[in-house]
């Protein structure tokens, strides 16, 4: 395993991607707390992660963009992991898709429509381990 200069080697939450015209790391986009953040900011109220499933349950449409980014961002993400070191598979661990498994199969849908040869995403159990890890095999 490759640690880096400074330990922090592997860390693709802080791989750069474009949003609103500008550079954001996955993670400021993509971790539990940045999306509930988001969402309710756009809310308007203090939310916690019950109540983004039950908005999300209810097809609140500030959810589902927020969602939707999570969705495309990850999957650009993986296939890029994907592609530069040839994986065989993804495992997720989040609280917040354990409690919508949905989301998988969205992540999952994402990345065929980008490349059918992307390899399977798996959702690890046990999700109050980590906010967002994603391993690759």
């Amino acid at each position: 395993m490759y640690r880096g200069a400074t330990g922090e080697a592997g860390e693709v939450g802080r791989t750069l991607t474009m949003h609103n015209g500008k550079y954001q790391t996955v993670e400021s986009i993509c971790s539990e707390d940045a999306i509930i953040t988001a969402i309710s900011d756009e809310y308007g109220e203090p939310l916690f992660r019950n109540d983004v499933v039950d908005l999300y349950r209810k097809s609140n449409p500030i959810v589902i963009k927020r969602l939707d980014l999570f969705v495309e961002t990850i999957a650009f993400l993986m296939y890029n992991i994907a592609k530069t070191f040839d994986t065989h598979s993804f495992f997720i661990s989040s609280p917040l898709i354990e409690e919508m498994p949905e989301m998988l199969n969205a992540i999952d849908e994402q990345m065929r429509m980008i490349d059918s040869s992307i390899p399977n995403v798996y959702l690890i159990d046990d999700a109050d381990k980590a906010t967002l890890l994603v391993h690759a095999l």
